[in-house]
């Protein structure tokens, strides 16, 4: 029943929970089909069929034909809350705020200048537009290189958090993209 929402996550996690209580990794199909001739039809005699009319939910877990869900930018800053929560332990309701505050303006600057893609589909002209915009904005005198990088890294930790949590295995292009900290202005000192 859990595999009966209009929610692709919610019908590929139900697929792959349904798998693995039938005692099989979930796969997706191309990957059925390159297993042994035995595997395969071990996962089709695991598929109940009452009145011969196989059960369309299990054959779709047993046999990987759900799809994997498309994770935008957006998408995954929401998945972000629940994968990194270990983060939130023991924070303050004022604390959690100013956690998630730098992490939703990451992500929301980057949808402004790149769109809200798909994660899988972020190439590395993607992230250096974002970097570029940064650059842009430092030259301006409108940021530090403090401000840009600390955006950057933000972004950098939602997408590898949800990559790895996800196991969605992509290869991200986020390396190599920091600006070199200037001198630390210093703030006049006040009574």
């Amino acid at each position: 029943m859990a595999g009966n929402s209009d929610d692709a996550e919610a019908r590929y996690e139900a697929a792959r929970d349904l798998a693995r209580v039938r005692g099989f990794r979930y796969l997706d199909a191309g990957n059925v089909a390159k297993l042994p001739v035995e595997d395969v039809v071990e996962r089709v005699d695991a598929i109940p069929a009452p009145a011969n009319q196989p059960d369309a939910v299990e054959a779709a877990a047993l046999l990987g034909t759900v799809p994997e869900p498309r994770i935008t930018v957006t998408k995954a800053l929401q998945l972000y809350w629940t994968l990194a929560r270990e983060k939130t332990f023991g924070k303050s309701e004022d604390q959690l705020r100013r956690w998630k505050a730098p992490r939703k303006k990451a992500v929301n600057n980057f949808v402004a200048i790149v769109g809200d893609k798909e994660i899988a589909n972020i190439t590395r002209d993607d992230v250096l537009d974002f970097r570029q915009h940064w650059l842009d904005r430092i030259e301006a005198g409108e940021v530090t290189a403090n401000s840009a990088n600390k955006d950057l890294i933000h972004l950098g930790d939602v997408l590898k958090t949800v990559n790895t949590m996800k196991r969605l295995g992509l290869s991200l292009p986020l390396g190599e993209l920091s600006f070199k900290e200037g001198e630390a202005r210093t703030r006049p000192p006040f009574s």
